[in-house]
């Protein structure tokens, strides 16, 4: 919660430290990590959704398009 500073939920799923994330709409986030993978989260649910595992290396920077795409 922003406007307290309580945590009200946790996403697990990396192996390694989380470097980067992006908001993909309102209820979307991509997060990428030194495991080499980039992970698509439901924040509502703490769920995810999507993995993209192809890297050989740490992921430093996400980004995501204007109109949603990753």
């Amino acid at each position: 919660n922003a406007e307290t500073g309580q945590r009200i939920g946790e996403m697990i799923g990396h192996t390694g430290s989380v470097w980067s994330i992006a908001f993909v709409n309102a209820n979307t986030i991509a997060s990428g990590s030194e495991d080499g993978e980039v992970k698509i989260w439901e924040t509502a649910a703490n769920k995810e959704v999507k993995t993209m595992a192809s890297h050989a290396s740490w992921i430093n920077a996400v980004a995501v398009t204007p109109d949603g795409l990753y």
